[in-house]
């Protein structure tokens, strides 16, 4: 069953890219962060566990508000296929995944068994805007009728 969410409005490109890359009924989301200023840092310094976890549901939220723009309609979702999550630490911080739970349920709830998917979740210096989380995915669609 599919979770009633309010999305937000999808945040627009920062620079020269597309929100949405497509090959064929294959949908690639650019790298998306949680775009708000409470979630600057890392984790491990200055940023909890916890306050992390948010900002990859707010990441989550703002990667399918991007998808649903490029959709029309998240039903035509078939499944998520991959995610891949980056998060801002120090190199000695080790709860990653838990983090990155945030993100798998947001999808989790929303799409039900088509939010089900394969993670990466890697530790990274920095990232843009000095923001502590940004995630991508990958997502199949059901083929789209031609004519």
């Amino acid at each position: 069953m599919v979770t009633e969410i309010t999305l937000p409005n999808p945040p627009k490109p920062l620079g020269l890219y597309e929100p949405v890359g497509r090959i064929e009924n294959i949908l690639y989301s650019c790298g998306t962060t949680a775009r708000d200023p409470r979630y600057k840092g890392r984790l491990g310094e200055n940023v909890t566990t916890s306050l992390g976890t948010e900002a990859a549901r707010k990441c989550a939220l703002n990667v399918i508000s991007i998808l649903k723009e490029a959709l029309e309609d998240l039903s035509k979702i078939e499944q998520l296929v991959k995610m891949n999550v980056y998060v801002a630490t120090v190199n000695t911080w080790e709860e990653h995944s838990k983090l990155a739970d945030g993100a798998s349920a947001v999808f989790h709830e929303l799409l039900g068994e088509r939010g089900r998917h394969a993670r990466t979740t890697i530790g990274v210096s920095c990232l843009p805007g000095g923001t502590c989380v940004e995630i991508e995915v990958v997502v199949k669609i059901s083929e789209m009728k031609k004519g």
